[in-house]
């Protein structure tokens, strides 16, 4: 798999800068849920941060999920693709709210089971988490549950969080 450690969002041969927010001790937002999804995935599931995402070989699309959850089993030396992923998490920043909200759903939807999207409250800080999985007929994401203050879900797989850890890089 092709791993990218810079805040560049790849769609097709462009490459542009996104305003990618820090959290807690500076890290990025994506690394900060780094260890509480590894925790809870087990051996089952990888996961992966600014790893590219394949959705599309014609025209070429590929993304940079801030997390992407996906099976363990894949080997190391193959492209990451929809069917292998069970979640993508993506941190909304300034430069990436009309991607993450309307382009990234439409085109996770071609078979990642499951999409969250984080937000921070710019007048309390606080982390808000949409979590949204495919519909039964195969057609968009329905809402699952909006969670703030704490994220409990026990599918893809059980997660019970305080967000403002996350915020705090505890």
């Amino acid at each position: 798999m092709s791993h990218v450690t810079t805040g560049d969002q790849g769609v097709g041969n462009a490459v542009g800068r996104v305003g990618t927010p820090t959290w807690g001790n500076g890290g990025s937002p994506g690394a900060c849920w780094l260890r509480y999804i590894e925790a809870a995935c087990g051996d089952r599931f990888a996961v992966a941060t600014d790893v590219d995402l394949r959705l599309r070989d014609v025209p070429l699309l590929n993304r940079l999920p801030d997390v992407a959850v996906y099976d363990a089993s894949l080997p190391d030396d193959e492209v990451l693709r929809p069917s292998h992923c069970a979640l993508v998490i993506e941190v909304m920043s300034p430069g990436s709210v009309t991607t993450d909200k309307a382009d990234k759903p439409a085109e996770y939807a071609a078979g990642i089971r499951h999409f969250w999207r984080v937000e921070q409250d710019s007048g309390t800080g606080e982390l808000c988490v949409f979590c949204y999985r495919l519909t039964t007929t195969g057609g968009p994401y329905a809402s699952a549950e909006v969670a703030t203050g704490m994220l409990s879900v026990d599918d893809p797989f059980s997660l019970s969080i305080d967000l403002a850890d996350l915020l705090q890089g505890s």
